[in-house]
């Protein structure tokens, strides 16, 4: 899905001038000094050589300290798989970080059903048996925590009230220290050198430590620069021992690896190391978490400031509001922030360009994995498009998928301005709304409520939803929608470009003309500012998408035939050079079918559910099987463009021309054989 949030251009911007300031940034506060975070709970960066170590220190004596595992799912065995930083969200917990070993282990999105394969009770219930490990993390009834071995587990059996086993790696059972002394083999067999997480506890038993150590990306991860190198299991155990550990046992590995803590800031999770995989926090089936109480101190918004800092730079990349949103914060305390000598968030958002509000897209073709399923299983039959595993609600029932995320409510938000005219909303008046967050919408009546929701979906799966106005139905005000405004919007017409640079023009002409929008005028096409000197384009109203459909095309075409309505494409491609045009072209043909499909049904679905106007299923089938096709053709003209490098531009646009005559015949025959009576059947099941 990376490649569908993040434009190139952004990728290279990011991924260098992020890497540079990053050591220095890292190593500003926190190497090598605990710093309180909350009540009874410090954190430390240490720096091994080049790796990363992330360790939190926790006193076990505080009262208000409480320490849990992940929960099974009622009447089940079977655990969630969850992010830690959701985990950390739902469970309004301080800190978390990922548990032991899970089946599958195979990559999966969250919700995906995991199995624990070591020892785990949730309060006092035995829910998964040890297997391999020979040691687990406990929380005893009278609340005292422990690391026992396993043989030491009949004694501790019905007075336990959390329990986790170890991850068994490597030709090692889990158990790192025991009485301080390593319990790795000599020598110590092959094992891979990759992201680490450990859990410790002092001779005592007054100070508990989790350590995630950062390392080794996958091969095509987006973080790959920004990942310090990792160690080795007894350069693991050699931390734990310095920290003063008498036990200590691994934790899951890897990809798995991963601590957050909430940021108090804005009660939101905060990712503290960067993680191995390509798209960032992997969902586990295991989890630690500790709620701790804040600590009353000024100085406490000033850390967690520097923290955020010191960590924007992987959020940045990821696309998380989490470490750059202080909107929720009163004036007093942003006072308090901006009268020290850190840097206010502001000045990151005029460096990397970084929008505050970022809303999720969901992978279907992810979740239809998950399942066992796809696309031709799915909605594919035989050349006829429609709904064959199940009518569309029980569909997105099963699968987990709201429609209800696309619609609120007007007397939900707060009214902040009124009439604000086209210099600021595109081509129609509108009022503007605040919610609960302080995001603010355009509340305006469009043309088309169902081209304004479907056209705002589909552009940012190919733009991103920084540089898209997206848009929200409204269950009391139905002829209207709420249209979320972009940070630092303003009119093309109205902004200076002088001794600017603009940036990623032809991805968001590629986008407009593959969703067939034809109204390019400068009310709809604005400029948001990514630093100083670089702009970049942005689109809001989409009344006007999907005119691909009508008879002679758009009114702007000459007399040269056009059959697939494809002028603008074509115009497109004259104006700006090939580096540009294959680049946004992938960003278009790199939606899966899947996707395409399931978005479009699924705002059917919240049309529907609200009665707003006529759309009914078997066209909403008939609009995403042509948007498929459409997709088809544009891949096709890629293709072409891309084996045709060398020649001159206009004579392969030209030659594209001749051939799109043969597209239209072939996608004639194809349209043919989507029976009107099965989709319509495929609707009553």
């Amino acid at each position: 899905m990376i490649n569908k949030l993040f434009p190139i251009f952004k990728k290279v911007f990011y991924a260098n001038c992020i890497f540079i300031c990053s050591t220095y940034v890292l190593a500003m506060d926190f190497e090598n000094k605990w710093t309180p975070l909350y009540k009874g709970v410090d954190y430390r960066l240490l720096m091994k050589n080049e790796t990363r170590v992330h360790q939190i220190r926790i006193d076990n004596n505080d009262p208000d300290i409480e320490i849990f595992v992940t929960k099974p799912l009622p009447n089940s065995t079977h655990t969630e798989a969850l992010k830690t930083s959701t985990f950390l969200a739902r469970e309004k917990a301080q800190v978390v970080i990922n548990g032991s070993g899970y089946a599958p282990a195979a990559l999966s999105p969250e919700g995906a059903l995991k199995q624990c394969k070591s020892l785990a009770i949730y309060d006092g219930v035995l829910y998964a048996k040890h297997e391999n490990e020979d040691s687990a993390f406990v929380v005893l009834k009278n609340g005292k925590k422990k690391i026992i071995k396993m043989s030491e587990l009949p004694e501790h059996k019905n007075n336990i009230s959390m329990a986790i086993g170890a991850w068994d790696y490597a030709g090692i059972q889990g158990l790192l220290l025991d009485k301080g002394v390593s319990c790795l083999p000599k020598p110590m067999p092959a094992h891979e050198i990759k992201a680490r997480a450990a859990i410790g506890i002092s001779k005592d038993g007054e100070t508990l430590f989790l350590v995630v150590v950062e390392g080794r990306p996958r091969e095509k991860s987006i973080f790959k620069q920004l990942v310090s190198p990792s160690i080795s299991l007894p350069d693991l155990a050699s931390i734990m021992k310095d920290l003063n550990c008498d036990r200590a046992m691994t934790l899951d590995a890897g990809g798995s690896s991963s601590l957050v803590v909430e940021n108090i800031l804005n009660n939101k999770p905060l990712v503290l190391n960067i993680p191995s995989d390509h798209k960032g926090e992997r969902a586990v089936g295991s989890h630690i978490g500790v709620k701790a109480s804040y600590l009353d101190n000024n100085n406490q918004l000033k850390i967690f400031r520097a923290l955020q800092e010191n960590t924007a730079f992987f959020d940045i990349v990821q696309k998380s509001e989490s470490a750059l949103n202080e909107i929720y914060m009163n004036e007093d305390e942003l006072a308090l922030l901006d009268a020290g000598d850190i840097t206010p968030l502001d000045k990151l958002y005029e460096r990397f360009g970084v929008g505050r509000y970022i809303d999720s897209i969901l992978d279907y073709s992810e979740i239809l994995e998950a399942k066992g399923k796809s696309f031709e299983k799915c909605f594919l039959s035989k050349n006829q498009y429609g709904f064959y595993c199940g009518a569309p609600n029980s569909f997105f029932k099963e699968f987990g998928i709201k429609t209800n995320e696309y619609q609120m409510q007007l007397n939900d938000l707060t009214f902040v301005q009124e009439d604000q005219g086209a210099i600021k909303t595109g081509s129609v008046h509108a009022n503007i709304y605040m919610d609960a967050n302080k995001i603010y919408y355009f509340v305006q009546s469009p043309k088309s409520v169902k081209n304004e929701l479907i056209g705002s979906k589909l552009m940012q799966l190919m733009v991103g939803t920084e540089r898209t106005a997206i848009v929200k139905l409204l269950k009391d005000k139905r002829q209207k929608i709420a249209a979320r405004m972009i940070k630092g919007f303003r009119i093309k017409a109205t902004f200076d470009t002088k001794d600017k640079r603009i940036v990623g023009c032809a991805e968001l002409a590629i986008a407009m003309d593959f969703l067939g929008l034809i109204n390019r005028n400068e009310s709809n096409i604005g400029i948001v500012e990514l630093d100083s000197k670089t702009l970049t384009p942005a689109r809001v109203d989409y009344a006007y998408s999907f005119q691909f459909d009508q008879k002679g095309g758009a009114k702007s075409m000459s007399e040269d035939r056009d059959p697939l309505c494809l002028k603008q494409l074509y115009q497109t491609l004259e104006k700006y050079p090939l580096s540009e045009i294959l680049p946004a072209l992938e960003k278009v043909i790199d939606i899966s079918d899947d996707q395409i499909f399931i978005e479009v049904i699924r705002c059917w679905a919240a049309l529907s559910d609200l009665k707003i106007e006529s759309f009914s299923l078997k066209e909403a089938t008939l609009l995403a099987s042509k948007l498929i096709q459409r997709k088809n053709i544009f891949k096709r003209v890629w293709g072409e463009l891309r084996d045709n490098q060398n020649r001159q531009n206009m004579a392969v646009i030209s030659k594209l021309k001749k051939k799109e005559e043969k597209w239209k015949d072939q996608i004639k025959e194809n349209s043919r054989r989507i029976d009107k009576s099965a989709v319509k059947k495929a609707s009553k099941k």
